[in-house]
């Protein structure tokens, strides 16, 4: 895969700087296909770094330093990743609510999973939680990395179960009962958060203005 890569980056003329490439293998045709490829490091608001440094000590931004500073580094560094120092996977979170988020009653219990390294929530409590259809949807996610496999596998699957069961989100879901209490309530959040606008917003709509 690593050399299909290379071969696609000479191909494309990229000779210099960070990539990012996307592939699926073909189980059926034995062989990859390409995606995308990006001129680019890997985005994710940068959550990567977090990921792919304990596995391998270094990461795309690192490297691309590493790179400018002319220190040596650059060139010491292998062909592709040796052996794994650690195992890391990011745990997409997926609504299956759409409405007003109030909280995430779970969060504590993530933090004190084995593998938890990190979250990134692009949903805060007090704001619309659309259903997620895809990645553009996400609530969020979380970095989970641990030494062991089997460990990162576990609260994988234990954060998608709390998803799954109901547990993970508190949310008022449009057009029900308790809809606009879920929305005054919201206001009230966003406004203790320093978000003035939006809390005029839901507001106004609370009064039927809008």
């Amino acid at each position: 895969m690593t050399d299909y890569i290379f071969g696609v980056l000479d191909a494309l003329g990229i000779r210099e700087g960070p990539t990012h490439s996307e592939v699926i293998w073909l189980e059926g045709e034995d062989q990859p296909c390409l995606i995308e490829v990006g001129a680019r490091p890997h985005g994710g608001e940068g959550t990567f770094t977090e990921l792919s440094t304990p596995c391998v000590s270094y990461n795309q931004l690192s490297v691309t330093l590493d790179a400018i500073e002319d220190n040596g580094k650059f060139e010491a560094l292998p062909r592709r990743p040796g052996r794994l120092k650690a195992h890391a996977r990011e745990a997409t979170l997926v609504s299956r609510q759409a409405g007003v988020l109030l909280a995430y009653p779970m969060l504590d219990e993530v933090r004190a999973l084995r593998s938890y390294k990190s979250m990134e929530m692009k949903v805060v409590p007090g704001q619309d939680i659309p259903l997620t259809v895809d990645f553009l949807s996400t609530p969020g996610s979380v970095m989970l990395v641990h030494a062991d496999w089997e460990v990162v596998v576990r609260d994988y699957e234990q954060i998608h179960a709390w998803e799954a069961d109901g547990s993970f989100y508190e949310v008022v879901e449009d057009g029900v009962e308790g809809d606009e209490e879920g929305r005054e309530e919201k206001g009230g959040e966003k406004a203790k958060g320093g978000e003035m606008k939006a809390a005029k917003k839901e507001d106004k709509r609370a009064s039927g203005a809008e």
